[in-house]
């Protein structure tokens, strides 16, 4: 016993969020009935259009096969989403067989307008699984799968490589929200690294003294293309790479030259979606996107009014649904979790004894990109999802804002709060963990109670 007394294990951050967000998201994985996170059905059929050569939708509908279409119906997806009250029948899932169905069907396809390469690890992994003998159940388990490892994982690396806040980018990518939208089928699993992931390679690459070499203004570009091809609200994040901008005048025109190639890059491959897919977002009825934004340009102050009023009006539930807010929106965490959520990320982030290396110029490069961003996301919402005359942006969820946080983060992020004596930093990091293992129970327990519990 005095021998296993002196052991230390070290584990790294990475490796540490990990085990965390492996453990939880598998329990989530299996947890949530199918189709029952946000859009999730339509990004199913998105991935299955890739399995079946069908990327171009008709009048807004994406053709698949009639077994596809009908295994979301089987589910009850469109019975318990937006209906608290509705639970999940376990016996869809203990007799589930595959239908014996023939034909075509046409579902409605929100995303015609976007074929995102977020789609092809799900695509991969149904069919494989399909291949190898799973029913359409359990490959779209390991779809699920699939994309929880491909989540957690660029998370890790972006923690791994970043020289400072990497406590940033382990809060964010443990928060309910993070981790619920990880363990299903949809782009925020790939989005959401993908952005901690392009934020922490710049940083990683800014004390470097020499010119970029072309591998790294080449990975620069590829890491650069989910984040504004996934979520073209997110271009302005293109802007982060200038912080890279060389001291030396000779040298800033080549840097210029790449950075005009991969904001190109980028604006050619939305273009050529546009032109392939169509540009076509469909908007509920009495929606004029155009109206609204003459509005916008016509009356920018009045614009102003309304985004600080939807902010007053509702601010708490778009920091309820940053931290979490499961499901089609329809059930969340208690009070208490909300309140526990929110300091244990403050504190896990003042115990990071990295210190930043931004410059003020640097600084105000990641917060003018972090700022337009949600700037981008805000307008984009009253353009298509406010009605004419509505005084409150409709659509604005705190989700959308995880990927941007991680930047603003970083932008004010100084170092840890140095006042903390190491006494208190290990009582802190012991309140941590138990504050973890609240907020994981109640996070299972609301997800339990949503579906399971009449």
């Amino acid at each position: 016993m005095r021998f296993l007394t002196q052991i230390k294990i070290h584990l790294s951050l990475e490796s540490t969020y990990s085990f965390i967000a492996f453990i939880l998201g598998i329990i989530l994985v299996f947890l949530i009935p199918p189709f029952q996170t946000p859009d999730e059905q339509t990004h199913y059929f998105r991935a299955a259009g890739f399995i079946e050569g069908s990327f171009i939708c008709e009048e807004g509908r994406l053709p698949i096969s009639q077994k596809r279409a009908w295994f979301a119906r089987e589910m009850e997806f469109l019975r318990i989403a937006f209906h608290p009250e509705e639970k999940f029948d376990l016996s869809k899932i203990k007799h589930f067989e595959n239908p014996d169905k023939e034909g075509i069907a046409r579902p409605q396809l929100p995303l015609c307008y976007s074929l995102s390469p977020a789609h092809i690890a799900p695509a991969v992994a149904i069919f494989v699984g399909e291949s190898i003998g799973m029913n359409m159940l359990h490959a779209f388990y390991l779809a699920r799968i699939v994309d929880l490892v491909i989540a957690v994982t660029l998370t890790a690396i972006a923690i791994r490589i970043i020289p400072f806040g990497k406590h940033v980018l382990m809060a964010l990518g443990l928060l309910p929200m993070t981790i619920h939208q990880f363990a299903s089928i949809n782009y925020d699993a790939f989005f959401i690294p993908a952005t901690f992931l392009f934020a922490a390679y710049i940083l990683k690459l800014l004390p470097q003294k020499e010119e970029l070499r072309a591998k790294q203004k080449i990975l620069i570009i590829m890491l650069s293309i989910p984040v504004a091809i996934i979520k073209v609200a997110y271009l302005p994040l293109l802007l982060i790479p200038l912080v890279l901008l060389p001291k030396k005048r000779r040298n800033r025109v080549k840097f210029m030259i790449f950075f005009g190639i991969l904001c190109g890059v980028n604006i050619i491959l939305l273009i050529l979606q546009g032109l392939i897919l169509g540009t076509d977002v469909p908007v509920p009825e009495g929606i004029h996107p155009s109206h609204q934004l003459r509005f916008v340009f016509e009356h920018p102050f009045e614009f102003f009014i309304i985004v600080a009023r939807t902010f007053y009006h509702h601010i708490d539930f778009y920091l309820k649904s940053f931290i979490g807010y499961f499901g089609w929106v329809d059930y969340g965490l208690d009070f208490a979790t909300y309140v526990l959520s929110f300091f244990s990320l403050l504190i896990f982030i003042s115990l990071d004894k990295t210190k930043s290396v931004l410059t003020r110029n640097t600084r105000l490069i990641f917060m003018v990109a972090t700022v337009a961003t949600i700037s981008a996301v805000i307008l984009s919402m009253f353009v298509i999802a406010t009605r004419e005359g509505e005084l409150i942006i409709s659509g604005i969820q705190g989700r959308y804002f995880i990927g941007v946080a991680s930047v603003g983060a970083l932008a004010l992020y100084t170092k840890g709060f140095r006042l903390w004596t190491p006494k208190v930093r290990k009582f802190l990091t012991i309140a941590l963990i138990c504050s973890l293992i609240l907020i994981i129970y109640s996070m299972v327990q609301a997800v339990y109670n949503r579906y399971y519990v009449y």
